[in-house]
């Protein structure tokens, strides 16, 4: 091969490197669920506020998203509204970071205030 050939084959290689390493840096959505699951039993604002903020630019977010939205339904269901309020904050934070629109999120965040303060 000629210097040139491997000058283009090696910045070929590097730029394909550079877009599958990503791919590759975030953990299985699997594994991502399990932590989240521990999160709400400890109730760890900052533990879900830091998942939340680290897997941002995961291409998997909005399945990440989905399952927290879904375990604080399962909050309001039992009536623990002070957590699902601050993790529905989260969410909604997170959200604009991404630039990522759910009105979920946003419809839940009222619902739960409305029924926080309606008393």
């Amino acid at each position: 091969m000629s210097g040139t050939k491997k000058i283009k084959v090696a910045i070929l290689s590097i730029l394909l490197c550079m877009h599958i390493n990503p791919l590759f840096s975030y953990e299985k959505l699997e594994t991502i669920c399990e932590v989240i699951d521990v999160i709400f039993e400890k109730k760890s604002e900052q533990s879900l506020e830091k998942l939340m903020t680290e897997n941002v630019k995961n291409p998997k977010y909005p399945q990440i998203e989905n399952y927290v939205v879904k375990l604080i339904k399962r909050q309001i269901i039992e009536t623990e509204y002070d957590f699902a309020l601050r993790a529905t904050y989260i969410v909604l934070d997170s959200n604009i970071e991404a630039n990522y629109d759910d009105d979920e999120a946003f419809v839940l965040y009222i619902a739960i205030l409305n029924e926080t303060y309606s008393y």
